[in-house]
Parts: C-alpha cells; sequence; structure tokens
C-alpha cells in the first residue's frame, strides 16, 4: 500500500482509504435499505482476506467477536466515514422494556457486551429518536 502523498503518520495507509471511498461511494448504487443486507454478504465475502488484516488481529484480541462480525464492523465503520447511509436490520431482545423505561424520563442506564457490533445498539436508539 501507498503512504499518503504527504507521508503523514496518521494516515499511512492512504491507499486502505481511497479504496474505502471507493467501496462506500459504489455501496451508494444499491438503494438504502438494501445496503446493510449487502455489506454482511460481501463482509462473509471478505471474511478470508479480513482474517489476514493486522487491523482484524488486533479486533481478534477480545476473544469475542469472530471474524464475520469483525468484518461487517470494518465495512459498517467505512460506510459510516464515508457517509453512506444505511439501514441497520437487528433484532434486540427486550426493546420494548427499553422503550417503557425511557418514557419515564428518569434515565435508563444500557449496558452491551465489548463487541464490535455493539454501537448498533446505540444505532437503534438513536434512530428511534430515544437518545
Amino acid at each position: 500500500m501507498a503512504l499518503k502523498p504527504d507521508g503523514s503518520r496518521t494516515h499511512r495507509w492512504y491507499s486502505f482509504h481511497v479504496a474505502g471511498l471507493c467501496f462506500a461511494l459504489a455501496m451508494r448504487l444499491i438503494p438504502r435499505g438494501r445496503r446493510f443486507v449487502a455489506a454482511t454478504l460481501i463482509a462473509r465475502g471478505a471474511s478470508p482476506l479480513i482474517s489476514r488484516t493486522a487491523a482484524y488481529r488486533e479486533q481478534r484480541r477480545n476473544n469475542v467477536d469472530g471474524v464475520h462480525d469483525i468484518a461487517l464492523h470494518f465495512l459498517l465503520n467505512t460506510l459510516t466515514k464515508n457517509g453512506t447511509e444505511f439501514d441497520p436490520a437487528i433484532v434486540v431482545n427486550g426493546y420494548e422494556g427499553l422503550e417503557r423505561a425511557l418514557a419515564t424520563g428518569k434515565g435508563v442506564l444500557l449496558i452491551a457486551p465489548h463487541t464490535a457490533l455493539s454501537l448498533l445498539i446505540v444505532r437503534l436508539v438513536h434512530d428511534a429518536g430515544l437518545d
């Protein structure tokens, strides 16, 4: 991979950033409502490649996430950073209880495991206007 033209340490892998931008722009050709499913399928296919990266090994250290979860995290993160919107399709057990608790106006402590895809829970709450 090529270094960024100015050689800055903060963006050493300039080609990865450009590839991520190209991926995010290409995903905009897919209707927003289908991008999450498309990203899930691409993550499955890309898992063997992603599992060979240093970024994967760093994420895998906590021994919680599997290769497919980490690959999907990387793809969704790339979409988000590059402004490509998508609608997550997730199921949350006990979501109604969260809505009831928030409706009381007393505040809620939301606890989630430390995993790559935990941010989807925060996204769900935000998208529902419950933040």
